[in-house]
């Protein structure tokens, strides 16, 4: 093998979630000594993230004809994306001696043949029977994550719920945090909030306008800092995705909002778990009321260790070292 190229995307209009699962397979391959290239479609956003990886900040679905020029049988090629277009699978398909592809929501149904992976909770109950895929990694057991989230002690549960934290990942483009803090702070004083406040964020002078003694504010939490905002928090309030991996490793009981249409069959399953509480859209009209309700429901010391449980039994945080071993294992054969 001579290359390995991972290919994704990120930025202020669509978050950093394959980002950081990408960075979690760069983790992997590294542990093992094996040199990778993280190639973004992005904005300035997302340097912070990746500017001591090795990594180049490209258009690679505009100008494909320059990445397939590089790519080789002998190389290895991972693709993260919501926006490439299907043809520019098959093309790399045909140019690499790996070709292996991460799917959220079955976006295509006819992959070229190749490596699927897919560790969503509800993977396994989709069908790819019209792809040519070689090799399928489906559910949580491959899901990736940064390897912080390994190995992690069990949650402490308290009796009574103190710590709340808000976090919508590296951007809010719906404005959601300052609306949350602000129904918090109103209906809920006793509550000691933590916000997340994204390297991507365009809110957060309003933000800060809801800023009281009891709200603490976070500025671009690094991955350490955010494993022990989620391990001190006693409820945590997200949007649908990779976070919600993140606090099933962690055990830390959460209510999810979803903030894209295609994340809602994703909640609706992570829901089916028994792990989370699901409050809906966005822009629901009983959004808040939904949230209410959820915290009323995780108010019960017994709840939320339940729901702990059942987290860390669901995401240990191996996946992208099994993930790695397996694409590996393809390039000796």
């Amino acid at each position: 093998m001579r290359n390995v190229y991972i290919l994704t995307e990120g930025g202020q209009k669509i978050g950093f979630g394959h980002i950081t699962r990408c960075l979690s397979f760069y983790q992997s391959f590294q542990e093992i000594g094996v040199e990778a290239e993280i190639i973004v479609n992005g904005d300035d956003s997302v340097l912070d993230l990746i500017s001591d990886k090795c990594h180049r900040m490209i258009n690679w679905i505009d100008f494909q004809d320059s990445l397939l020029s590089e790519i080789t049988k002998d190389d290895l090629v991972i693709i993260d994306s919501y926006l490439a277009p299907l043809s520019l699978y098959h093309k790399i398909y045909q140019a690499a001696g790996v070709a292996a592809y991460i799917d959220d929501e079955r976006r295509f149904t006819n992959y070229p043949g190749g490596v699927l992976i897919n560790g969503d909770i509800h993977a396994s109950a989709f069908d790819y029977s019209g792809s040519s895929i070689d090799h399928y990694l489906l559910g949580p057991k491959y899901q990736p994550l940064r390897k912080s989230f390994r190995n992690l002690e069990s949650k402490k549960i308290a009796k009574d719920v103190k710590q709340i934290m808000i976090t919508f990942g590296g951007s809010d483009p719906l404005n959601l945090t300052p609306l949350l803090l602000n129904y918090l702070t109103e209906n809920y004083p006793d509550f000691e909030i933590s916000v997340i406040i994204g390297k991507a964020f365009l809110n957060i002078s309003e933000i800060e306008q809801g800023k009281t003694e009891r709200v603490s504010l976070i500025y671009a939490a690094d991955e350490k800092m955010m494993i022990k905002m989620m391990q001190n928090a006693d409820i945590v309030i997200t949007a649908a995705g990779q976070t919600l991996f993140e606090l099933a490793a962690v055990g830390t009981p959460l209510i999810a909002i979803s903030i894209f249409k295609e994340h809602h069959d994703f909640t609706l399953a992570w829901e089916k778990t028994g792990f989370i509480e699901y409050a809906g859209f966005a822009g629901d009209k009983d959004l808040f009321a939904n949230i209410s309700n959820s915290l009323t429901i995780l108010s019960e010391a017994e709840e939320r260790g339940k729901r702990s449980d059942i987290g860390r039994k669901l995401v240990d945080g191996k996946g992208a070292s099994r993930v790695v071993k397996f694409l590996l294992s393809l390039c000796t054969r």
